[in-house]
């Protein structure tokens, strides 16, 4: 689903050019959407991202092997906000990671999660709605369990909610 000016830049172009819903993505794409726009995007795995209003996303890594049984999807958020729905595959080993230069956020299983970084802001956020999802960030990894919203700067948390279901 794409609604408003959403744009895609293919890997080793400089034009952007109007995405369409039946746009397949590559390494190296990416999505940049407008004030009041959203791209959804849907995963070989299952997992639907959408990417919100204002943002720009590269797709890093697409890579899916049935002999290992292993499949994973990286995205870097330049800024904005993405919000992710990942699913279990069963028998598979399947990993979403999403970067920023601040930290890097993975779910390995089942989750419901949002990345944002305001552009030139030096910090990341992750709202884990339900799963669980890691975070990396200087040099170390925690988890950030369901119902919690984690803020990261400079290579460490600077806030850390627990948030309560309404």
């Amino acid at each position: 689903r794409v609604s408003g000016e959403t744009h895609l830049k293919r890997a080793g172009q400089f034009v952007w050019e109007p995405i369409s819903e039946k746009t397949v993505l590559r390494v190296g794409d990416q999505i940049r959407t407008g004030a009041d726009s959203s791209a959804e995007l849907v995963y070989f795995d299952g997992t639907r991202v959408t990417v919100a209003s204002s943002s720009m996303l590269e797709i890093r890594e697409l890579f899916r092997d049935s002999g290992s049984r292993e499949q994973r999807v990286r995205e870097r958020l330049a800024w904005g906000t993405l919000n992710a729905s990942t699913s279990e595959n069963e028998g598979m080993s399947s990993v979403h990671e999403v970067s920023t230069d601040e930290a890097s956020f993975n779910a390995r299983k089942a989750s419901d999660f949002q990345v944002t970084r305001v552009k030139d802001s030096g910090r990341s956020e992750i709202t884990t709605y339900s799963g669980a999802v890691s975070m990396q960030t200087g040099g170390r990894e925690v988890a950030v369990p369901e119902s919690t919203r984690v803020t990261v700067a400079e290579g460490r948390t600077i806030e850390k909610i627990q948030l309560v279901d309404p």
